[in-house]
């Protein structure tokens, strides 16, 4: 079914001078597990490939900017659609979203206006009306630590 996956940012420490920890939420199979989904360090191609959508920010300790990227399976294989806006995700929101078999990505400060991160995409026509799982998870990003606080809602329709 149809399904808004909104995560709040609630507070985003930052780490040294460099790129800090990102953010992905992420549409996977119904039948992906834990040990299934990619998620170690120098995963995050194998990830990509192994999700069915994701939504991923990134930002620098000294610019005021956020980076954001949608990967998605289609028919033809896995697109990537780059966005980004000027303010710091250190407390501001993303979200992925499904409606029939199409997926968009969006990012907001503070979830008055959303944000597109590239055009909406349709999923492989094997996912049509099929379950999927909804997931979160960090990247690294060079940063030698990092902690994210995040508050998670799912909206169904």
């Amino acid at each position: 079914g149809d399904v808004s996956f909104i995560v709040k940012v609630e507070n985003r420490e930052v780490f040294g001078m460099g790129y800090q920890s990102g953010l992905a939420l992420f549409f996977a199979p119904a039948d992906a597990t834990l040990n299934l989904v990619p998620i170690g360090r120098n995963e995050d191609g194998a990830f990509n490939d192994y999700v069915l959508a994701a939504v991923s920010d990134k930002i620098h300790a000294s610019i005021d900017h956020t980076w954001t990227t949608m990967k998605s399976q289609t028919d033809s294989g896995t697109l990537s659609q780059s966005g980004g806006d000027g303010y710091k995700n250190l407390q501001g929101y993303l979200m992925l979203e499904r409606a029939g078999n199409v997926v968009s990505a969006y990012m907001s400060p503070n979830s008055n206006g959303w944000k597109a991160i590239g055009v909406p995409k349709t999923l492989p026509s094997k996912y049509a009306g099929a379950p999927i799982k909804l997931g979160i998870r960090t990247f690294r990003n060079w940063a030698s630590s990092y902690e994210i606080s995040v508050m998670p809602t799912v909206e169904q329709s």
